[in-house]
């Protein structure tokens, strides 16, 4: 529970009365109740206080007068900076730096091998985008800046001066703008989804949920920022436990944390601000986590997923997998795509379904920065639509997908 330590004294506070209703020690991070001796959640500390508040991270605390909140909120803010803004050469396919092609309309950098070409090129070569953008040659401002604009959803590149001629939505800044409006009504869809608990049965829930910027020192903290973002560390803890870790080289940026924590970078092959975390959890405790990347409504990459050790062979992963499935046939996405080891191959496909890729997919991929890794293939599976009864619209506030 971030700052607090093992057996350290929490009460529930009353407000109105400045009274503990109830106290309890710090267990394991649950809390060991001293109503009933039972170690519970700190939602079923605050039931046992008979409070009705529903709000336990603010109105439980600890000594000096600190509530949870505020605790998990500091913890937050003493984690490092990643800082992402910087251009590298790195492939996130290859260590290997030297048969790189570099684009001489912008920072895009290739592989010989992944371009399909036998030899080098002489003069001036151009990526696809530049070569065929007619109005490339009018920008005055550069390919290199105007080149920097991708759309939220997809991470289609325009330059600034083709954003008007696609019917781009720039209300949000020219920088992070969306293409059209099939892009804009995903947008929508995921703002919808973003942080909200969706419960299932037998007491699992799901939801997606994506770092939030604030101010730790803030006078009025959100709960729902604090508790997605505290939940994102625990999410992280999961991945590192399922995986080994992978450090991209010479940048030295730390892979995991940069696609849990949706990092950005000016640079396609290192940028990650589109990637949203999806969790499963029991109760209060977080139990399988899945990194997932949506690509507009043609496919979303899932290129992690991971189980708590003592909840493997359980069928968690198939619970979470269904939940992601839902969300995406929610948000009208046609495809999901895996990378996965040969060991592993044959329980994607006969357990959850999924198949090689077939033609058209992998045309449609080659032109996605997808998130790849060495000695693996890509599988997909075909989400299938459906027609919603419900209305996946948040009961309480909501913040927007940064």
């Amino acid at each position: 529970m971030g700052t607090l330590q093992p057996r350290e004294r929490v009460y529930y506070l009353d407000h109105k009365s400045k009274k503990a209703l109830l106290c309890g020690d710090i267990v394991g991070g649950q809390i060991l109740c001293d109503c009933c001796y039972l170690i519970v959640s700190i939602s079923e500390f605050e039931a046992h206080s008979k409070s009705k508040i529903c709000d336990p991270l603010k109105n439980i605390y600890v000594g000096g007068g600190r509530s949870l909140l505020q605790c998990l909120a500091q913890t937050w803010s003493m984690q490092d900076e990643y800082a992402c803004n910087f251009f590298n050469l790195v492939c996130l396919e290859s260590d290997d730096q030297n048969d790189n092609i570099c684009c001489d309309g912008c920072p895009s950098t290739f592989h010989e091998r992944c371009l399909d070409i036998q030899t080098l090129p002489t003069g001036d070569w151009q990526c696809c985008p530049c070569k065929f953008c007619v109005k490339q040659k009018d920008s005055s401002e550069g390919f290199h800046q105007s080149m920097n604009n991708a759309c939220r959803i997809c991470g289609q590149r325009y330059h600034q001066s083709c954003l008007k001629s696609i019917g781009a939505n720039t209300a949000h800044s020219k920088q992070e703008f969306l293409c059209g409006n099939s892009c804009k009504e995903l947008y929508e869809r995921l703002e919808k989804l973003l942080g909200v608990k969706y419960q299932t049965e037998d007491g699992f829930s799901w939801s997606f949920i994506c770092r939030t910027d604030f101010d730790s020192n803030a006078s009025q903290l959100e709960p729902r920022m604090v508790e997605c973002n505290s939940k994102l560390g625990v999410a992280l803890s999961i991945m590192n436990e399922c995986f080994l870790p992978c450090i991209v080289n010479k940048s030295r940026i730390n892979l995991m944390r940069s696609v849990i924590y949706n990092c950005g970078s000016n640079i396609s092959r290192l940028d990650f601000k589109r990637f949203v975390t999806a969790i499963l959890q029991r109760y209060d405790e977080i139990i399988s986590v899945a990194s997932i990347r949506i690509h507009g409504n043609q496919l979303a990459e899932m290129p992690y997923i991971g189980t708590r050790s003592i909840y493997r062979r359980q069928g968690m992963c198939s619970k979470l997998l269904s939940s992601i499935e839902l969300a995406l046939s929610f948000l009208e996405v046609e495809l999901l795509v895996i990378p996965v080891v040969s060991t592993v191959k044959n329980t994607w496909i006969d357990a959850f379904g999924f198949e090689p890729l077939d033609l058209r997919s992998k045309t449609i991929i080659k032109g996605m920065n997808l998130l790849v890794f060495p000695n693996t293939e890509i599988l997909q599976k075909k989400i299938p639509k459906r027609y919603f009864s419900i209305n996946f619209t948040p009961t309480q506030g909501m913040f927007n997908l940064v």
